[in-house]
């Protein structure tokens, strides 16, 4: 008997690991900035950032970096999901 089922797609590409590890980086930064805002001093990495400017900052680099991954992830994972449509049609 033959099987007709193709072989299955990939979910974890190199692009998609990418959008991962940047969301994470923009998550680092938040924490960083924010642990800044609430302590009064740097807490790690060296005394990042130094200043409340600084904080702020770390802070709105952070989100703008978590919504940018979290978008090019969702688009990645409905182009996935497209694809598998179209596979099974």
């Amino acid at each position: 008997m033959s099987s007709t089922a193709s072989p299955p797609f990939r979910l974890l590409n190199a692009s998609l690991l990418g959008y991962i590890l940047a969301d994470l980086a923009g998550m680092l930064l938040i924490a960083l900035g924010g642990s800044t805002l609430v302590t009064g001093s740097p807490l790690l990495l060296l005394g990042v950032p130094r200043t409340f400017l600084g904080a702020i900052a770390c802070i709105a680099a952070g989100f703008i970096l978590v919504f940018w991954a979290l978008a090019r992830i969702l688009v990645a994972l409905a182009s996935h999901a497209q694809l598998r449509q179209q596979q099974h049609s």
